[in-house]
Order: C-alpha cells, then structure tokens, then sequence
C-alpha cells in the first residue's frame, strides 16, 4: 500500500513537469527592419504614478530603434499623478471615458487606447511591467518572425524585492501551466497572457478586439480562444530578458485581494485536460503536506522532490529566493486559502473589488 502511494504521487510529481517542460523564451531570431514600422504601445493605467515612469522610460532606450513608435497612456481616471507623470516622459495621453455597462474598468481602456492608435501593429501592455534592455526588439523580432497572422503574449518575468512577494509563486506557476504554451506532449492551442499582447490591427479589429471579451477580467486568456477560432496563431513566451514585472507592491493584503479578484476565472477559461491534470498536481503536493505531519516515512522524500521541481520552475518565471522552493508547503497552502476564500465569495454572491470598482 505505501509503495502504491509513493508511487500515485511521484505521478503527480511527473504530471507537474508535464505541464511546465518547455521553456520557451524570445531572442532576436532574425534580422528585422524597424525603420518602417508603425507600432503603438498601449497602456492602461490607473492610479499607476508608481509604475508608470519605470515602464516608460524603459521604452526611451529602445526609441530610436523604432523610428515611428507611439506610447498612448489610457489615463483610467486616476486620482493622483498618472497622467502627469506619463506625460513628462513623453507619452501621449488619453483620458478614458466614463465606464460603460458590461465592461471591465481594463477592457474598456484597452479598446478605448485602440481607437486612438494609429500603428499597424498594437501592443497592450500593463503599466506595472518594465522592459529589459533590448526587450521591445526581442518581442518584435519574435512577432515579426513567428507563424502568421499571430498573436504573441509574455508571461513577464516577476521580480522579488520582498519576503512577502514570493506567495505569488503558485498562482504565476499555474497561470503559465494553464496557457499550454509550455506543455511537454502534443503542442496545444496556446491562451494569451493578460499583461502584454502584440498583434496586428487587421487581426485586432477582425475579431472585434477587446470589445469582443468586454466583461471579462482575464481579456486576453479568452481573447484567445476567438482569435484561434478566426485563424490567428497565438503564441506565448517566457519573459526573462524580454519583459518584467513586480507583483503587489503595497503589502500582503494586496497580493490576497489582487489574485482573490481572478483565481476562479483563471481556472474557468484552462482546458479541461490541463485543468484535471493541474489538479492532480496540486493535489499531490498537498498530500505530502498531510503526509509530513502524519510521519508517514516516505513523506520527507517527496517533500524534496517537490523542492527540486519548485527550484527548477520558479527560476523560470521570477528572480524568487532558495528559501522560497524549501518552504513551498507554505506559498501552495496560501493559493488554497486564496481559491476558497473566493469560491466563497462567489456561493455568497458577493462581488469582487479592485482598485476601487466592483468587478
């Protein structure tokens, strides 16, 4: 019986490198010209003084790489320095219109900031992301490169500054799992990433754009699904070296409030076989948790096991510390206290809140 049990879950351990095998990052692939191209950068903001400058002026490097670049900032009715802030670094900005029924507060910037574009390629990106040093010509190079027509998506690199950061781990591992961008089997349809989408106007505007996705919050995870459906390849890559992001820079209850608002949809919009297939990952890894404080004898090796896997994946997705894969037990029983508060909520019919809107 023990060893059925060792065996069931070093399945599970096998199941979770399945799901996270490749890794999958952009360079240049080829020699692009961008002397020619029109791109417009599209950022919604919202209450984002703290982030804004970082993100713009991590473009200004790349500038006079691309020769007719825009920035539009989509100014979400901040109430502190944003849009003077984006404007100071040279960005055109856009005041968004009030909130119409059925949209989400992001989805409604996003669509309004493509109206106002005048490039041939778009790319949305969210205001807490940064650029690396040669980052845009990456992606660029990436998209211009890649099967067409396409639609390309980064999972942005997470940098930790604080302890408390790291219990994001769960929640990025498994959003990048539930892209099947990174699948060891048989390629899959791949999901989009929320916080960056490059993709042509045509192919844009073909589909009805975020218009098409206007109530939900994960816009570009279901955005997907209509753009493979009208022929648009989507690919989605790792952000090391390309694109970064922190996470939650206000403190914990930040970081509980801001994955409490998109835990449920995130699973909601996973195919089903990789949906059953991360349960059964995360279920196994629970079970050595339960294992451990039983004393089961065989517990203390698949808790190593499980720091091996840890260690490998999360150097893939974010600057996260040693101390964070030994002490995974804590950052994976904090996802389950996230997912069940918000499944909570929702048998409740309680709504969501974030940044000031009910969502």
């Amino acid at each position: 019986m023990e060893v059925l049990l060792f065996d069931l879950l070093s399945l599970g351990w096998v199941i979770g490198f399945l799901l996270f095998w490749r890794k999958k990052f952009l360079s240049h692939s080829a020699q692009v010209s961008t002397e020619e191209l029109h791109l417009s950068i599209i950022v919604p903001a919202r209450n984002e003084e703290n982030n804004i400058q970082k993100l713009l002026k991590s473009l200004s490097a790349e500038m006079k790489n691309f020769p007719k670049l825009e920035v539009l900032v989509v100014d979400d009715h901040s109430d502190d320095q944003t849009a003077k802030k984006a404007q100071e670094c040279g960005a055109r900005v856009i005041s968004n219109p009030p909130l119409e029924k059925g949209w989400t507060g992001k989805t409604w910037a996003l669509y309004n900031g493509s109206t106002h574009a005048k490039g041939e390629i778009f790319l949305f990106v969210d205001a807490d992301c940064q650029f690396e040093r040669g980052g845009l010509g990456k992606l660029v190079s990436g998209f211009l490169s890649g099967k067409q027509p396409l639609a390309l998506s980064v999972l942005p690199f997470h940098g930790i500054k604080k302890p408390y950061e790291v219990f994001s781990l769960f929640f990025n591992l498994l959003m990048a799992m539930g892209s099947d961008a990174f699948y060891l089997g048989k390629q899959k349809k791949q999901r989009l990433m929320g916080q960056s989408l490059m993709i042509r106007r045509q192919e844009y505007e073909a589909v009805g754009g975020h218009e098409s996705v206007r109530g939900e919050i994960l816009e570009n995870f279901h955005l997907s699904k209509i753009l493979d459906t009208s022929g648009v390849h989507c690919e989605t890559y790792l952000g090391k070296g390309v694109l970064s992001f922190r996470m939650f820079p206000e403190g914990m209850r930040e970081v509980f409030y801001g994955w409490k608002k998109s835990v449920l949809r995130a699973s909601g919009g996973v195919s089903p076989s990789t949906l059953f297939q991360s349960i059964v990952w995360i279920t196994a890894l629970m079970t050595i948790i339960v294992l451990i404080f039983l004393g089961w004898q065989w517990a203390w090796t698949l808790y190593a096991m499980a720091v091996l896997q840890v260690l490998i994946f999360q150097k893939r997705i974010g600057s996260y510390p040693l101390w964070s894969a030994l002490l995974w037990p804590f950052t994976l029983l904090f996802y389950q206290f996230v997912f069940f508060a918000a499944k909570l909520d929702q048998r409740r019919g309680l709504k969501q809140r974030w940044r000031g809107r009910e969502i």
